[in-house]
C-alpha cells in the first residue's frame, strides 16, 4: 500500500513521494493541458513516453526531460514548474480534482471514469484490484 508523500496531505502512486505526479502535470501543463479538463494530444504523448519508460523508483530528471525534448515541450519551462511553487500548486489542484470525483478515502489503481462514469476492464464486473493506492489523475474521453 502506498504511504502519504513527505510534505503533502495526500498518498501518490508512487511510494517515494509525489514527484512522477509532479513532474508529469508540469508536462502536462507545457503542453497546454489544464487539471479537470480533458488532456491535449501532447500531453496524451507525454504520457505515452513516461508510460513507454522504465521508471526508476526515486524520480530523476533524465526520462521526463526526455518525453519532453522528443515531443518540443520546454523543458526549462516544466523543470521550473516542478521545482517550485507552482509544481505543488498543481500537485494539490490534482489531488482535489480527484477528491471531488471519487471521494477522499482509498481507492484501487487503475480507477478509470469516462464522462463522469467509473468502468471497469472489459470482462470485469467488480473494478476492485489488488494494489490500493491514491492517485493523481481522472482519464476522460474528450482527448
Amino acid at each position: 500500500m502506498a504511504t502519504p508523500a513527505v510534505g503533502h496531505p495526500f498518498i501518490c502512486a508512487d511510494e517515494t513521494s509525489c514527484d512522477w505526479e509532479k513532474v508529469t502535470l508540469c508536462a502536462f501543463e507545457a503542453a497546454t493541458s489544464e487539471v479537470g479538463q480533458p488532456i491535449t494530444p501532447n500531453a496524451s504523448a507525454y504520457l505515452e513516453c513516461m508510460d513507454a519508460a522504465k521508471l526508476p523508483l526515486f524520480y530523476t530528471p533524465t526520462i521526463p526531460k526526455a518525453c519532453a525534448r522528443s515531443l518540443g515541450l520546454n523543458w526549462t519551462m516544466i523543470d521550473q514548474c516542478f521545482g517550485g511553487s507552482r509544481g505543488e500548486a498543481l500537485l494539490r489542484a490534482a489531488a482535489s480534482r480527484v477528491s471531488s470525483q471519487i471521494g477522499s478515502a482509498g481507492f484501487h489503481i487503475p480507477t478509470v471514469y469516462v464522462d463522469g462514469r467509473k468502468v471497469c476492464p472489459v470482462g470485469k464486473t467488480d473494478c476492485d484490484y489488488d494494489l490500493v493506492a491514491g492517485a493523481l489523475g481522472v482519464v476522460d474521453d474528450n482527448f
